[in-house]
C-alpha cells in the first residue's frame, strides 16, 4: 500500500511585506524632519529687516565717530605745524576732506613735493595707521585756468594729475596700501569760487584758493 505524499503548507506570515512597513516608516520619519527644519528657518522678514537696519545704523554710528576723532587730531595737529591757516578739514557725507593751498604743497608749476606738504601727508598717514582700519584715501589735484604749457605739462590736466599722483606715491613710501589710494586730476574744472571778474580779469586770490590738492578719507 503506498503511502499518501506530504504534501507541506507553507504558512504565509507576511514576513516578505515587513521590509515595506520599515521603508514606509523611513520616509514618514525624514519627510516629518525636513518639515520641522524648514519651519524653524521660515524668517520672519519684518524683525529681519528690523535687525539689518539696526546693524547698519551702528555702523553708520561707528564709523561717523571714528572720522569725527580723526578730524578733531588733524585739526590739532595742524595747529601743533602752524598749518591750520593752509589746511582745511572737514567732514561731508562721503567722508572727511582736506583741503590744502597749493602753496603748501609744491612750488608754483612743479610737481615737487615741499617740506611742509610732506610734513601734513605724514600726520594724515601717521593717524590713519593708528586708526588701524580700512580707509580709502582719494588725492584731487586742482588748478586755476590761467593756461600753462612748459616742457614738463601740456595743460593744466597734466600738471593736476602730476601732483595727485606724487602725494600718492609718497603715500605709499610711507606704507599706505596702494590698493586704498586714487589719484584724481580736475585741473581747472572745478573752481571753488570765480578765477576772473565779470570783465574777464583775473582775480588772484581766487585763483590762489583754486590752486589746491584735496585728499578725501573715506570708508
Amino acid at each position: 500500500m503506498k503511502k499518501p505524499n506530504n504534501i507541506l503548507k507553507e504558512e504565509h506570515d507576511g514576513s516578505e511585506e515587513n521590509w515595506l512597513l520599515t521603508y514606509a516608516d523611513t520616509i514618514t520619519s525624514l519627510l516629518g524632519f525636513f518639515i520641522l527644519i524648514v519651519s524653524l528657518s521660515t524668517i520672519n522678514m519684518g524683525k529681519f529687516e528690523e535687525a539689518t537696519t539696526s546693524v547698519r545704523a551702528k555702523f553708520r554710528s561707528e564709523k561717523s565717530s571714528a572720522l569725527q576723532n580723526l578730524k578733531q587730531n588733524l585739526d590739532s595737529l595742524m595747529i601743533q605745524n602752524e598749518a591750520s591757516k593752509e589746511v582745511a578739514v572737514k567732514i561731508d557725507k562721503k567722508g572727511l576732506r582736506m583741503i590744502a593751498s597749493n602753496a603748501s604743497f609744491f612750488p608754483s608749476g612743479t610737481d615737487s613735493l615741499l617740506p611742509l606738504g610732506k610734513k601734513i601727508v605724514d600726520q594724515i598717514v601717521g593717524q590713519i595707521k593708528i586708526m588701524n582700519q580700512k580707509l580709502n584715501i582719494e588725492v584731487e589735484g586742482h588748478t586755476d585756468d590761467r593756461p600753462i604749457k612748459n616742457e614738463l605739462y601740456e595743460s593744466n590736466w597734466e600738471l593736476s594729475c602730476a601732483r595727485a599722483s606724487t602725494v600718492v606715491r609718497y603715500m605709499i613710501g610711507k606704507g599706505i596700501s596702494a590698493s586704498r589710494l586714487k589719484a584724481t586730476a580736475y585741473a581747472e574744472t572745478q573752481p571753488t569760487v570765480p578765477n576772473r571778474d565779470n570783465k574777464g580779469n583775473p582775480i588772484e586770490g581766487n585763483m590762489a584758493k583754486n590752486r589746491r590738492v584735496v585728499i578725501r578719507i573715506f570708508y
